[in-house]
C-alpha cells in the first residue's frame, strides 16, 4: 500500500506539481464575458425551461438516503476508488516535515460514502483526526468495516447535514480546523443549500478553512 501511495504522489506531482491548490495559476483563468456570450447563455436557457414537478422534487429528495443505501448494497466499496492525491492538493491536510508535535488536526467531511477521502488521508497524516459523515446508513457501514478504519481517529456516523445536528465530537474539540464536503452540495435541494453551507461553515474553527466542491 506505502508503495502504491508513493507511485500515486509521484504521478500527480509530475502532472500538476505540489500544493495545487495554493497555486493560482493552476486554478484561475482570465476569461472576458462578453455581451455575445451573455446573449448564447440566455439562448440556451431558453431552449429548455421545463422542470421536474414538485411532487418528484419531494419524492426523490425524501427518498435519497434510501438510493444511496441500495447503491452502496449493490456495489459495496468497489465503486469509487482512493483518493490518494488529497493531501497534495489540500496541502494542510499534508503531514509537516520535521514536525515531532501530537496536535491533533481536526477535519470535518460531509458526504464521505465508504471513506475514500478519509482513510488516504488518515494513512499519510497521522495528526489528522476525522469527523466523517453521511446520510447513508449502509455507506456508514461499510466505512466501519474498511481495514483502515481506526475509531480512535475517525468518528463517523449517518447525519443528514440539512437536518441533523452534527455529532457531538465537533462540540467537545471546540471545532474542526478544516472542512470537505465534495459532490454532496449538488445533492441537495437549492432551498437548503445556504443552511448546510453555514451549519458546516459554523463547525470551523476561527482561522481554520472551508473546501467546497470544484
Amino acid at each position: 500500500m506505502a508503495d502504491m501511495n508513493k507511485k500515486i504522489e509521484e504521478d500527480v506531482v509530475k502532472a500538476a506539481g505540489v500544493a495545487v491548490i495554493d497555486d493560482d495559476g493552476l486554478l484561475v483563468a482570465d476569461d472576458e464575458w462578453t455581451e455575445e456570450r451573455e446573449e448564447l447563455a440566455k439562448a440556451l436557457l431558453e431552449q429548455d425551461k421545463k422542470v421536474v414537478p414538485p411532487f418528484w422534487q419531494n419524492k426523490y429528495e425524501k427518498e435519497a438516503a434510501k438510493s444511496w443505501d441500495l447503491f452502496y448494497k449493490r456495489n459495496s466499496t468497489n465503486f469509487y476508488k482512493d483518493r490518494h492525491y488529497l493531501h497534495l492538493v489540500f496541502s494542510d491536510l499534508a503531514p509537516k516535515e520535521g514536525d515531532t508535535s501530537d496536535e491533533k488536526t481536526w477535519l470535518l467531511e460531509v458526504g464521505c460514502g465508504v471513506g475514500n477521502a478519509a482513510l488516504p488521508l488518515l494513512e499519510v497524516n497521522p495528526r489528522l483526526h476525522v469527523v466523517a459523515i453521511d446520510f447513508a446508513a449502509k455507506a456508514v457501514e461499510l466505512f466501519h468495516q474498511q481495514p483502515l478504519y481506526d475509531p480512535s481517529r475517525c468518528h463517523v456516523s449517518v447525519c443528514d447535514i440539512t437536518t441533523d445536528p452534527l455529532p457531538a465530537v465537533i462540540d467537545a474539540e471546540g471545532g474542526v480546523h478544516f472542512a470537505l464536503f465534495m459532490f454532496c452540495l449538488s445533492a441537495l435541494h437549492p432551498d437548503k443549500m445556504q443552511a448546510a453551507v453555514q451549519k458546516i461553515a459554523d463547525a470551523v474553527k476561527p482561522g481554520g478553512k472551508v473546501w467546497p466542491p470544484s
